[in-house]
């Protein structure tokens, strides 16, 4: 509503949710908010009450915008005893975020490592299992194959070694009978 024009409007409306609120971070929001928009108008008194009332908030970047606000604030009216104070205070808070951003950085690298040990390990572990015991199942079933292939041509040619056998010794007997059959009177 404010950048639209209707300035008054957001004034009232952010003021009286200030009256509803209990919620302390809300409300350090709101003050927040309400010296920003006092600020882009360039008033001055209460764009500097607000921002003092959120800038000790429970939340950091409430109390990083309010602390950044202020030392623009301070900076556009050249009170330079305020800016420099404001300005410490900002940095102090760009330096602590900075300080959590390498701390959050390097416990994502160890977690990033730890991630990757464990994938390193569970590859590990899959060829073991792979090489001691699929490979030697597989090696196994291959041999018992090659086994019961050769038993069974084996089997297979004596049965038709003796099927040859047999046929030889019905065309002996056919000619023995025949033999009879012809000199028989």
């Amino acid at each position: 509503m404010h950048n639209k024009g209707d300035k008054d409007s957001a004034y009232h409306l952010l003021k009286d949710n200030l009256k509803k609120t209990d919620i302390q971070n809300v409300c350090d929001s709101y003050y927040f908010t309400l010296g920003e928009m006092f600020y882009k108008d360039n008033i001055y008194d209460s764009a500097i009450y607000y921002p003092k009332k959120s800038i000790e908030s429970d939340c950091y970047y409430i109390s990083f915008a309010s602390a950044k606000t202020l030392y623009a604030l301070y900076d556009s009216i050249n009170d330079i005893g305020n800016k420099n104070y404001y300005g410490d205070f900002y940095f102090d808070l760009t330096e602590e975020e900075i300080n959590n951003s390498v701390k959050r950085n390097s416990l994502q690298r160890l977690y990033n490592e730890h991630i990757e040990r464990r994938l390193l390990d569970r590859e590990i572990r899959q060829k073991k299992f792979y090489t001691f015991v699929v490979l030697p199942i597989i090696t196994t079933i291959i041999i018992i194959f090659i086994y019961l292939f050769i038993k069974y041509r084996k089997r297979g040619n004596s049965l038709r070694m003796q099927l040859l056998d047999e046929k030889d010794n019905i065309k002996k007997k056919d000619s023995i009978i025949d033999n009879l059959r012809f000199n028989s009177p």
